[in-house]
């Protein structure tokens, strides 16, 4: 007698939309072990039975919720350079090595219940989603702010660290918090770009009420408030006593999701469930299953954008992140893949010119010679022909994204005067010139790194700059020299810098703007004299860490005046994509949840195997 088991197949026309492409995910057709596999139906001889049995159908429904098991493989652009963001030295570590981000946890961390999965009060896809009102306890499971320059962080008992010698998985302590954020002053990252807030900082622990409390000048409050709670990993200092750092990969060592057991280097990273992990779902079919779902991550390191396409569009990679329009056009627009999940976002940071405003002798300390370059930059052709009609034109100093839309104005609602400087209008340009010292223009140069998009770019600048006289050469260096003068911020008086801002999450700080950071190449308001904003920034600092709203308000009625100041010359930005399969579950296209912390979204992520195993022939 035979009998059949049917699966109720999810997302079926998806499915089936990849069996007729043979170069996306494909179901099979195969027999093993007197089963046929048709992507839809399972057939297979049961046992005999005694003849007197009715004959039965039996329809078993497939599973539903999260799953756990499997291991979910992803690709990164560039190497893991480091494992350890103090001895690491740079921003790079939290953003373009995020080991950490698997690994390791830190005070607080985004409210996965805020985003996709819940209210969407973002898309927890950009690492600079850095608001306090959307942030959640993590290794501190609670904080009060008793007063501006105080925070005091609870901490969350019954936390192990990694079962890895030399700590062998012993419990958490207050003490470790405090340890971890001295030595994140000590050097690297903080020492380098927060002298001020490295000295001043007073941190101490209570270890029976089990609070760590840090106490820093109000000068230094908006640098901490956002920068200790969901920026800087815990380690444990035996670790750092035994070997010194976390510098090599062997001795990564935390108490996040996910444990680093292999790393070859420019081949991929290989992480593994943290079986005693203490967090758990917090919303959704799963809310209160213990996280993980997945054994683990494999990250493949493909620096080839075409090979990644490759990759991802047979299946071999379940996701692919920050992929811009141009790149994700031709898997958007392939019939053949219209399985593949796909997020449209816009990035929260850009590309510019930057300018030596602080010199007189400067060309470019004249507000009338920056908005005569501005105004012949043409960049709605920039955007329909470079970019196919995708991009963001203003977008310095901030990105519309959905954290930040009350933070930012957009072009139609600036004023007229201001909109027009966004104009392409060559004759306004060249009369605005005429009433300077530079009628008939200057010679000046760009420096830049040999990269596709940023030579691109650049070239057409340089065309547009010409129709006012304004002859711009490319000065392209190699990244480590272009790196140098960027952070250094030396080029000179009739040099520009094409340079990113710092993003989204640190608009409150006006570094963008103001301050001698390597933020500011413009190297604006450095004495902390231009009254607009210094005013501004006097009343942004009493609300961090307590009143998002008005700190938004605060910047969004800043903008129109900062933006007729043409303080910086703005990339046209292009929509981005995160593409994923559909047996990929609770991802949403999300890829950071919480101040950088990439990758950080993959411990709420599950796989349908069965799914994947319907339209690939592969678990």
């Amino acid at each position: 007698m035979k009998w059949k088991v049917v699966w109720l197949v999810l997302s079926c026309v998806m499915a089936l939309s990849l069996v007729a492409a043979s170069c996306a995910p494909a179901a099979v057709e195969k027999e093993e072990a007197g089963a046929t596999v048709t992507g839809k139906v399972i057939e297979q001889d049961a046992p005999a039975v005694e003849e007197e049995e009715e004959e039965e159908e039996e329809v078993v429904a497939a599973p539903t919720g999260p799953q756990y098991g499997g291991v979910a493989v992803a690709a990164s652009a560039t190497d893991f350079t480091y494992f350890d963001e103090v001895a690491g030295g740079n921003y790079g570590g939290h953003v373009y090595a995020p080991a950490t981000k698997f690994t390791h946890n830190e005070l607080l961390q985004g409210d996965w219940t805020k985003g996709p999965a819940g209210t969407f009060g973002t898309d927890w896809i950009n690492g600079g989603d850095n608001r306090m009102d959307q942030k959640t306890g993590c290794l501190a499971d609670s904080w009060t702010i008793p007063e501006l320059g105080t925070v005091i962080f609870h901490i969350r008992e019954g936390v192990y660290w990694h079962n890895k010698p030399p700590v062998n998985g012993r419990l958490l302590t207050p003490e470790d918090i405090e340890y971890s954020l001295k030595r994140a002053m000590s050097g690297g990252y903080f020492a380098y770009f927060y002298a001020t807030l490295c000295k001043t900082a007073e941190i101490t622990t209570d270890s029976q009420a089990r609070t760590v409390t840090v106490t820093v000048p109000i000068s230094e409050w908006v640098n901490m408030i956002t920068l200790f709670p969901d920026y800087t990993s815990i380690v444990p200092r035996e670790s750092i006593e035994v070997h010194g750092s976390q510098v090599d990969w062997r001795h990564n060592l935390g108490t996040g999701p996910f444990m680093l057991t292999d790393f070859v280097a420019n081949s991929s990273a290989t992480f593994t469930k943290n079986p005693t992990y203490w967090e758990t779902d917090p919303i959704g079919e799963g809310k209160g299953n213990r996280l993980p779902y997945l054994d683990g991550v494999k990250v493949l390191i493909i620096v080839d954008p075409s090979t990644r396409m490759a990759a991802f569009r047979t299946g071999a990679i379940d996701r692919l992140i920050a992929v811009n329009y141009n790149d994700a056009k031709p898997l958007l627009n392939d019939p053949k893949l219209s399985a593949m999940e796909r997020v449209e976002y816009t990035i929260d940071g850009t590309d510019c010119l930057f300018f030596r405003t602080d010199m007189p002798e400067s060309p470019f300390s004249v507000k009338e010679v920056r908005q005569a370059m501005l105004l012949a930059i043409d960049h709605e052709k920039i955007r329909e022909q470079y970019w196919q009609g995708s991009g963001t034109i203003v977008s310095w100093p901030l990105m519309p994204t959905p954290a930040y839309m009350d933070a930012y104005v957009p072009l139609e609602e600036l004023p007229a005067n201001v909109q027009a400087l966004y104009g392409h209008d060559v004759a306004a340009a060249k009369a605005l010139l005429a009433t300077t010292a530079y009628p008939n223009g200057f010679d000046c140069s760009v420096v830049c790194w040999n990269t596709p998009v940023m030579i691109d770019v650049l070239s057409l600048y340089k065309d547009m700059l010409a129709d006012i006289n304004i002859n711009m050469a490319l000065n392209i260096v190699d990244y480590a020299v272009y790196n140098g003068i960027t952070r250094a911020r030396s080029h000179g008086a009739t040099e520009m810098v094409y340079t990113t801002d710092s993003g989204n999450g640190t608009y409150m700080k006006f570094i963008d703007f103001r301050g001698a950071g390597s933020y500011n190449p413009s190297r604006i308001d450095e004495d902390y004299s231009i009254t607009q904003i210094e005013e501004a920034y006097a009343e942004i600092i009493t609300y961090a860490g307590t009143d998002e709203a008005a700190m938004m308000r605060v910047n969004r009625e800043l903008m129109p005046w900062l933006l007729e100041q043409v303080y910086a010359i703005p990339n046209v930005r292009p929509a981005y994509y995160n593409l994923y399969w559909p047996w990929l579950k609770n991802n949403y296209g999300t890829s950071a949840c919480g101040y950088y912390n990439y990758s950080g979204t993959f411990k709420y992520s599950w796989l349908d195997r069965d799914l994947k195993y319907e339209m690939t022939g592969k678990r």
